[in-house]
């Protein structure tokens, strides 16, 4: 026992080794413990422990290390080119490019967060925002968010010939709640975008101010709502989500909790995208 206490140790400690690397890399070590231990000899069989369900906390180290490689794979010119191109053909705003822009965001973060124990999944990203939380008071934190963001939702901003464009048509910056959040920290009254006030009309004077549309509040009126009960329908009935369901069922007793725990993830994770 004290073999693998020290083993899970060493895993704790490699922070950011993604998690199949780690779990092959103590698999050889169990193989070469049992060349000179017999199991049996001592009354007892080997144990096997699934690393992935050993919870490794999301430190400030791993952290950065999350946000430096989100920052790097965000800023590659192809993939702001995507971005670019879903918002000028499908229309910053409409349903059809809230589904494309999330999708193109959510293949790079997939390839990005299993590395650091997340699904590569809209719940992953969730449980990842969580976690971040804790830090939300650290600066270096708030920064990478903050580049983060534009990267996702300013594309045209990152790219320098347009910054120029702008400038030679005396064009400022989008005034959306990424930039005042950044001048509040800046000048000492930072404060969350969670926690802060409605937008003022004077706040939107300038020219080339863009709107952040999930601040804008817009009744649900009734083709909205069968709108939002169509794509609901049509996501539930996806023939991978149906598989992920019956899978859940087959392998888990349906009275349990976790076979409930686990059923309303799945299906919170189509909501998340909704609404």
């Amino acid at each position: 026992s004290s073999h693998l206490v020290s083993s899970l140790q060493q895993l704790l400690r490699a922070r950011s080794l993604p998690r199949f690397q780690i779990a092959m890399e103590q698999q050889q070590q169990q193989y070469h413990h049992h060349d000179h231990y017999d199991c049996h000899a001592h009354g007892s069989v080997p144990v096997e422990i699934d690393l992935d369900a050993v919870p490794v906390p999301l430190s400030r180290d791993r952290l950065l290390g999350l946000q430096h490689e989100l920052q790097e794979a965000l800023s590659e010119g192809e993939f702001q080119d995507r971005l670019c191109e879903c918002e000028r053909t499908l229309g910053r705003g409409t349903m059809e490019f809230r589904r494309q822009h999330q999708q193109l965001v959510l293949e790079v973060q997939s390839e990005i967060l299993p590395k650091y124990g997340f699904e590569a999944s809209l719940d992953g990203v969730a449980h990842m925002l969580a976690d971040v939380k804790a830090f939300q008071g650290d600066s270096e934190v708030a920064a990478n968010i903050e580049a983060i963001n534009a990267l996702i939702w300013r594309p045209r901003e990152s790219r320098p010939e347009d910054a120029s464009r702008r400038e030679h048509h005396g064009q400022a910056h989008g005034l959306d709640w990424l930039h005042r959040w950044g001048h509040q920290r800046h000048m000492g009254g930072w404060a969350h975008p969670e926690h802060a006030g409605p937008t003022k009309t004077s706040d939107l004077g300038s020219v080339g101010v863009e709107i952040d549309l999930d601040a804008v509040e817009v009744p649900l009126v009734k083709d909205r709502l069968l709108g939002l009960q169509g794509e609901l329908r049509e996501r539930l009935s996806a023939p991978d989500f149906q598989a992920r369901l019956r899978e859940c069922e087959g392998t888990r007793d349906d009275s349990s909790m976790e076979f409930r725990n686990k059923h309303r993830q799945f299906v919170l994770g189509v909501l998340r995208a909704l609404v």
